[in-house]
């Protein structure tokens, strides 16, 4: 390693067995850590830039199969590398520089070449053109309304109450983790710290659940389904959430209106130091019903 702190450099070493990339270009976002990529050199950028420490920062415009971003090395590292060149880079971070999204090695980051020129790669989309996307605006929303929400639990409530997950969890281990369940709970009775999660997957001691979860004042509600896990629900979470937004909400404050007059059932549960906390069913389950 140099004595400048670049990350160290090697050349034509076959990638280990174990080494797998852990993220794609076309998935990257801002303040990404520890991501592991597989990617091709396309060219040089510019010139090397200097910073007051002195430090030379070289920039590279790099891809996979998936899309190109910036990569930005520092000093002696970026002088090795060459259009052509396939690198392995571990452990790098995602950073937003000159109004530019871009990767570059961590502090114990590495740069790998292990090939040159054979390599499928898409230079579109560029995902160095950064601009937030709508998953960035509706993650500052969410944090926005549970710091309301925080705050008005704070200021008005009465009781503590346990956080929503908390429930969900005591109430399919109180099932003896059925199959499925589908219940309603009062948004008073707990802490929403679920919030903007439209479809997830939630661990239940070892037992994944696929839950589809909306907020409908005055209730949330949750349907759950054992599945085997998945890779990723993203996609269809940012999908549900998209409609809740473009429609304003209005279907799901109508649906826990209605639910507020269609509910038949209830049933209490004990959540440990909180005590009892009653979810609502609009009909009876059937405990040893698969669907």
């Amino acid at each position: 390693m140099d004595n400048d702190n670049t990350p160290p450099f090697a050349i034509n070493l076959p990638p280990p067995d174990r080494f797998e990339p852990t993220a794609v270009v076309a998935k990257l976002e801002p303040n990404q850590r520890q991501i592991n990529l597989l990617v091709i050199v396309l060219r040089i950028q510019a010139n090397p830039q200097k910073t007051r420490e002195g430090h030379e920062i070289h920039s590279f415009k790099v891809a996979d199969r998936t899309g190109s971003v910036t990569l930005n090395v520092w000093n002696n590292t970026g002088k090795l590398i060459s259009p052509g060149d396939i690198l392995r880079l571990q452990n790098c971070i995602t950073q937003v520089f000159k109004n530019e999204l871009c990767v570059k090695p961590g502090r114990n980051g590495i740069v790998t070449k292990v090939g040159e020129f054979m390599m499928d790669f898409k230079e579109e989309p560029d995902m160095s053109i950064f601009s937030p996307s709508m998953e960035s605006i509706s993650n500052i929303c969410i944090q926005f309304f549970n710091m309301i929400i925080s705050l008005y639990n704070h200021v008005f409530r009465s009781k503590i109450v346990p956080k929503a997950s908390e429930v969900l969890r005591c109430y399919i281990r109180h099932r003896n983790y059925p199959s499925w369940t589908s219940y309603f709970i009062h948004q008073y009775d707990c802490l929403n710290d679920q919030f903007g999660q439209s479809h997830f997957e939630f661990d239940v001691d070892g037992r994944n659940y696929h839950v589809l979860r909306t907020g409908c004042f005055p209730y949330i509600k949750y349907h759950c389904t054992q599945r085997i896990k998945t890779n990723d629900l993203s996609y269809e979470n940012r999908l549900y959430t998209f409609f809740k937004i473009f429609n304003l909400g209005i279907p799901t404050l109508m649906y826990g209106l209605a639910a507020i007059f269609l509910i038949r059932y209830h049933e209490t549960i004990n959540i440990n130091q909180y005590g009892p906390v009653k979810i609502y069913f609009l009909i009876k389950e059937n405990y040893g019903a698969s669907f």
